[in-house]
């Protein structure tokens, strides 16, 4: 069974903080960071007030997405350019630009996962890219990708594994942190 996809609504705030809207939930609160890497990280979490606060709730933050939004999206640059303001109250601060969105039923994704793969070896930079992008959108639906690689591609995991770390060697993901996707 295919995962369901959530869209996010994103409002960057000042410090690092990012307003974030799924669907007809209650909105949350993000303050991100740069890591040793680059990347924007999370370091603090706010639910909105009144939002009851249960194991069920927390599994379904779509941080992982979040994550790579802030980082391969068009919200980047605008949170890189205010992340040494003054870090206010996440609350009072973006829920009034925060947008609502309408409530709907999720959009079932379907990700093709067969790479072409070139006959002469190395491979061309060309294929990594590929590989990057396809790891990429499978990292947002499914906790295994490299596997889902492998599958669909018809060769063992440690294939589908080297290919990714070659990927990232080149430049085309940032560098892996365990337990943690893309």
């Amino acid at each position: 069974m295919a995962p369901t996809y959530r869209r996010l609504a994103l409002s960057v705030g000042t410090g690092g903080w990012v307003g974030c809207a799924v669907d007809d939930a209650a909105p949350f609160y993000v303050r991100f960071a740069l890591d040793e890497h680059g990347r924007l990280s999370p370091v603090e979490l706010h639910l909105a007030p009144g939002a009851t606060i249960t194991t069920v709730v927390l599994q379904r933050l779509p941080l992982v997405d979040l994550e790579l939004d802030v980082n391969e999206g068009p919200a980047r640059q605008p949170l890189l350019d205010r992340l040494e303001g003054e870090a206010p109250d996440p609350v009072a601060a973006l829920a009034a630009t925060m947008p609502k969105p309408a409530p709907r039923a999720p959009v079932r994704l379907v990700t093709s996962a067969v790479l072409v793969q070139p006959d002469k070896r190395p491979h061309p930079d060309s294929f990594y890219q590929g590989v990057a992008r396809l790891y990429r959108r499978l990292a947002r639906e499914t906790r295994r990708p490299a596997v889902v690689i492998a599958e669909a591609n018809h060769v063992p995991v440690t294939t589908a594994h080297r290919w990714i770390k070659e990927a990232r060697r080149r430049g085309h993901l940032p560098p892996g942190q365990k337990g943690r996707r893309v």
